[in-house]
């Protein structure tokens, strides 16, 4: 899940938590990160080569192996099916796309073929593949791995650029039982990041409220905030550490200033709120993605937020069922590819 400004206000406003550790117990590699970096050079060749990508990656993951010192194991870990509203993302980001990279989803030929490769290449007892057949994202994935395999004091590097999994460490690590430390890299910011040190004074409430404000792969950006320069928008993050109560009611012009129809504004909340509960439990249950350019504006969301505890009403809307994740995902010329 990419967060505009996630990792930078991480290095810039939290510098005390970035540490690393001579060796870790555990590596985990965030595969479809790799995936997506290793394509990109290829994207213009004349002609495109699966195989001159698939030994790119193979060589960026061994080097990745070898540059840290690992006590017992390595997961490389690929994306399976994900939840509806993170289907809608995708659906969105391919429709006018030709890019080939388009095509790195679970059940894909092209997915199918890398995944073969890297299995036949890496798997061993030291190195194990977590292959895309599994449903739910990567991230999940590790965090699940994380709880199977957990061992009081060990630890754990997580190497990805995605944002969640820094959420998804925070509620292993509510649990006081969970003896566990997580470092998080990511090498675009050229950070690493320990969790349980960013925890102590970031709570996990206000973290997911600045990844609702600042827009991801759920949600767009509040559109009152579009024009918010970084720094701006760090001073939205201090509102929100200090008190998030009133949040979108302070940053409301206290009028409608979007034209909001009632049916948007629910809708988005339904996802706030399943979003909250998915990265807090791990547990994906049927929601409809928000299917809008825009968010709504922030006055009408801080009115209905009140009128529905006012009411002690629920958010219910119709949850529409997916029959073929790559039909729905990818356009019909695009499933006729030979990649696909």
């Amino acid at each position: 899940m990419g967060v505009k400004g996630f990792f930078y206000m991480i290095k810039k406003h939290f510098k005390y938590s970035h540490t690393t550790l001579p060796f870790y117990d555990y590596l985990f590699i965030d595969g479809n990160c790799i995936l997506h970096y290793c394509i990109e050079s290829f994207e213009n060749a004349i002609p495109f080569c699966l195989n001159e990508v698939i030994e790119a990656i193979i060589k960026k993951m061994e080097e990745l192996i070898n540059k840290y010192s690992i006590k017992k194991k390595v997961y490389i870990v690929f994306d399976g099916i994900p939840p509806l509203p993170k289907q809608y993302c995708q659906k969105v980001r391919r429709e006018n796309s030709d890019k080939l990279s388009i095509f790195l989803l679970p059940g894909t030929k092209m997915m199918r073929e890398i995944e073969s490769k890297i299995v036949s290449y890496f798997k061993s007892d030291f190195i194990e593949i977590v292959e895309s057949d599994k449903d739910g994202e990567g991230e999940q994935k590790i965090f699940l791995i994380l709880k199977e395999i957990y061992v009081p004091g060990e630890t754990s590097l997580i190497l990805s650029v995605d944002s969640d999994v820094i959420i998804l460490a925070y509620i292993l690590l509510s649990d006081p039982m969970f003896n566990h430390k997580i470092f998080v890299e990511s090498s675009g910011f050229k950070i690493t990041v320990n969790v349980n040190s960013l925890k102590l004074v970031l709570p996990i409430n206000d973290l997911l409220l600045f990844c609702v404000l600042c827009g991801n792969d759920f949600f767009p950006k509040l559109e009152e905030l579009k024009s918010f320069t970084t720094t701006q928008n760090m001073k939205i993050l201090k509102m929100v550490v200090e008190s998030n109560n009133k949040i979108f009611e302070d940053i409301s012009e206290g009028i409608c200033v979007l034209n909001c129809d009632n049916t948007k504004v629910l809708n988005y909340l339904n996802l706030i709120r399943w979003y909250k509960e998915y990265f807090t439990t791990n547990i994906s249950k049927p929601c409809l993605p928000y299917d809008y350019e825009i968010s709504p504006c922030c006055y009408c969301i801080s009115t209905k937020i009140k009128s529905l505890k006012d009411n002690n009403e629920e958010v219910n809307l119709d949850i529409p069922e997916i029959q073929n994740y790559l039909q729905y995902v990818l356009q019909p010329n695009q499933m006729s590819n030979i990649y696909c």
